[in-house]
């Protein structure tokens, strides 16, 4: 498993991946998302990398192909605190790919980017995304009731956060290379210059 930036080649497969109904249900991605809307949100990744706003990577195979995403929404560098995300292809889900992808993220979050603390809000409903947080070593720290909107409906959400202190998964050391690649030292050096 890699983390790599989007691009614009990955917007058909990034479709396929919300056809499945549950990726747009935790998202709020739109349900048969049309190829205008998967380009828009495939740029507006990219361009949070360009104004240091976000990082967002595509998780992708050893052959390039698309898994799912895991990216720091946003990042408040006033606060040194990064937004978790994550959502995986229905054939990625339960084999640790979702696991190492947010493992290499916070480790990189925390080592390249110096950041003091890692959030995430995860559905109430949504407990394979909650079991993958807690996996990863984020702790969960309380109930936000009706905290946002998806798809028309407000929803709670448990709050999780990680600490550079708290114990947590390590990557292995080829997700450690994988993360240390030409792309990641661009965006680190991208990220720490500007700081």
């Amino acid at each position: 498993v890699r983390l790599r930036a989007w691009r614009d080649t990955d917007v058909e497969a990034f479709r396929a991946a919300c056809r499945d109904g549950s990726v747009p249900r935790w998202t709020g991605f739109p349900y048969d998302m049309s190829e205008d809307e998967a380009t828009s949100l495939v740029h507006e990744r990219v361009e949070a990398l360009g104004n240091r706003t976000g990082a967002a990577y595509a998780v992708v195979d050893p052959e390039d192909s698309l898994l799912g995403s895991a990216s720091l929404l946003s990042i408040d560098w006033h606060r040194s605190a990064g937004v978790v995300a994550y959502w995986l292809a229905p054939e990625s889900r339960g084999k640790g790919i979702g696991t190492s992808a947010v493992t290499m993220l916070c480790q990189w979050a925390f080592e390249a980017l110096g950041l003091a603390r890692l959030e995430l809000r995860v559905d109430v409903r949504n407990e394979p995304s909650q079991r993958l947080a807690e996996r990863v070593g984020f702790r969960r720290e309380g109930l936000l009731r009706s905290s946002e909107e998806i798809h028309g409906a407000r929803i709670d959400q448990y709050l999780y956060s990680l600490l550079p202190t708290d114990p947590r998964l390590k990557p292995s050391d080829g997700e450690t290379r994988s993360v240390a690649s030409p792309v990641a030292s661009r965006l680190q050096a991208r990220f720490v210059k500007r700081r």
